[in-house]
């Protein structure tokens, strides 16, 4: 389904999985840094305004409440095993001077419905000596020129995946799980080809194989209950929509894949691939908001993209990877 531009923010909200980005206008919204794109309808000249509010849902994992958000469903797998689909990456190219502190903003260079566009993105560093200024670089060719012309410039490709999607500007997170440990991705600028980007930094990605999520609702299409989660692996799931009786619409009795299983309900099993970290995940136990939290994709105290709440540890650690690879370089040369 296309959604018209006007929709698309009512869609993010009102609907557990609707796409967050519209294909055919995505770079004319993204790259609007007033949040704001002039619309061409029976009102003249009028402004729509594209930034969304992504509030988390309460959903279910093995019968424990569990908090998520939607933040769309923009990543191609690529390939398939059978315990799940694999998100291919991209990467970010972070930069980075030798003593740890940030030489710029974050550099992507694909936006979503882009061909090969993901929400992975493989951290990549970029070592830049001091004598640049800060955001000397604003595009990979920038990057990828001064790498190759001796000017001292590094590139360091991790092992690190994050989960950062591409938002329009001025685009804010709430979370309604009512915990004080709960996962809210925070909001980044960045570079995209020489020009201004947003995204969400939602933390680590533990790993990029997907897990099910379950649609529930009728015939029809309606969905009648809260999503039901299955693993903490993963911000990443394959979705499947479960088709109920209206007698059991609605009342929010299916808590797990087991519970769902059991009832032998017909299952509609989709190639669309959603991103939803998890929030904060219940303790079995009390299925209470404000017992310890457990989050599919990982905190942000570790971020090599933004500037998280754990900053200090992030840096520490960046200035041991630079240190690697300088001592990496330096045997080379």
């Amino acid at each position: 389904m296309i959604f018209t531009a006007v929709a698309l923010a009512v869609a993010a909200v009102s609907l557990p999985f609707a796409s967050a980005q519209v294909c055919d206008t995505n770079k004319t919204i993204l790259l609007d840094q007033s949040g704001a794109v002039r619309k061409a309808s029976i009102h003249q000249g009028a402004l729509a305004r594209y930034n969304i509010t992504y509030s988390s849902a309460q959903g279910w994992i093995d019968d424990r409440k569990a908090w998520f958000y939607n933040l769309g469903a923009h990543s191609t797998p690529s390939n398939a095993t059978p315990t799940g689909s694999i998100v291919a990456s991209i990467p970010i190219l972070v930069p980075y001077y030798p003593n740890g502190t940030r030489a710029g903003n974050s550099i992507i260079n694909l936006l979503p419905c882009d061909p090969g566009y993901s929400d992975v993105w493989q951290v990549n560093l970029v070592i830049v000596p001091p004598t640049y200024p800060l955001n000397a670089f604003t595009s990979a060719a920038d990057v990828q020129t001064a790498a190759g012309n001796g000017s001292g410039v590094l590139v360091n490709a991790t092992t690190i995946l994050r989960n950062c999607p591409i938002v329009p500007f001025n685009s804010t997170v709430v979370d309604i799980s009512g915990s004080t440990t709960a996962l809210i991705p925070f909001y980044v600028l960045g570079w995209y080809q020489g020009v201004p980007v947003a995204y969400l930094d939602a933390g680590v990605v533990g790993t990029n194989v997907t897990n099910p999520v379950y649609h529930i609702g009728l015939a029809n299409g309606t969905i009648t209950d809260p999503a039901v989660f299955e693993g903490l692996t993963t911000p990443f799931w394959n979705l499947n929509a479960v088709t109920v009786p209206a007698s059991v619409a609605g009342t929010n009795t299916l808590h797990s894949q087991a519970e769902i299983m059991a009832g032998k309900y017909s299952i509609n099993t989709t190639s669309v691939i959603v991103n939803c970290p998890l929030s904060f995940v219940a303790s079995p136990a009390t299925n209470t908001s404000t017992t310890s939290a457990t989050s599919a994709s990982g905190t942000a105290t570790a971020s090599a993209t933004g500037k998280p709440s754990g900053a200090g540890a992030t840096r520490a650690s960046v200035v041991m990877t630079l240190a690697m690879v300088g001592a990496v370089a330096f045997l080379l040369l």
